[in-house]
């Protein structure tokens, strides 16, 4: 099942019904990623990613960033079958894919770090840590820098249309909700 240009609804609805590993292609076939679609919204598809044959967490993707959506082939479906993985997939969380702030809206309250991607195209980057405010347009955001100690301050005013991706349950997030740590003042 192969597309081109955006990606229908009921394309990942089908999908979602045969339980099939595939692979999500961002526009400008750039930057792709793994996973089994698990339910899609108005703006979001939600999935369980797959990293290297194992789960690794979850992704709320927008949908006006994929350009395709195709099954992984008979072979990979068949190992991720016999590996037990396909047993594994799914979720416990509701969460709501009907916007940015709805997303995170539902994010809020689960205890671990979440990782906010922007821009895939031009110029991708990321934050890890958690919305602190959520207002009609714009998010403020409480994170953690690359040595996992929590920023001075949130970033205030970040469009939500900025947003691309929200990932959580991610191995990568979980390591820094285990380690990251308050900033020491210096003493004057």
């Amino acid at each position: 099942m192969k597309t081109s240009g955006k990606v229908k609804a009921t394309e990942l609805r089908q999908l979602i019904k045969e339980r099939r590993a595939t692979a999500f292609t961002l526009e400008g076939d750039k930057w792709s990623w793994d996973g089994y679609p698990l339910a899609v919204g108005t703006e979001y598809v939600l999935f369980h990613a797959l990293e290297d044959f194992h789960l690794d967490g979850y992704c709320c993707l927008k949908m006006s960033h994929l350009s395709c959506v195709r099954p992984r082939n008979g072979r990979v479906q068949r190992i991720l079958k016999s590996e037990g993985i396909k047993d594994a997939v799914g979720i416990d969380l509701g969460v709501d894919l009907s916007g940015t702030r709805q997303v995170l809206r539902s994010l809020r309250g689960l205890g671990t770090l979440i990782i906010v991607d922007f821009d895939f195209v031009d110029d991708p980057f990321c934050h890890v840590g958690k919305p602190v405010r959520l207002n009609k347009e714009t998010f403020s955001f409480m994170g953690v820098n690359t040595a996992g100690v929590w920023w001075d301050r949130p970033r205030t005013r970040i469009p939500y249309a900025d947003v691309s991706a929200i990932r959580f349950g991610c191995e990568y997030a979980d390591v820094y909700t285990r380690y990251a740590r308050e900033r020491r003042r210096r003493s004057a």
